[in-house]
């Protein structure tokens, strides 16, 4: 059974990913266009979500 709060952070990976592969924005600008506070607020939310840097994640795909 999900929480509302998992599936808000699903459905902003989503989201966030699709930013990550499908952008030229650099990670602070993906972070700033999705509300997070600063870049270190998601880089954190990235890594705890995938494992790995939004930055790493984008160069193995």
């Amino acid at each position: 059974l999900n929480t509302a709060l998992q599936i808000i952070h699903e459905r902003l990976m989503i989201e966030v990913k699709r930013e990550v592969l499908f952008s030229n924005n650099t990670v602070s600008e993906i972070s700033n266009r999705l509300n997070f506070s600063d870049v270190s607020n998601f880089n954190r939310f990235f890594k705890k979500m995938t494992g790995q840097t939004a930055n790493h994640f984008r160069k193995t795909i």
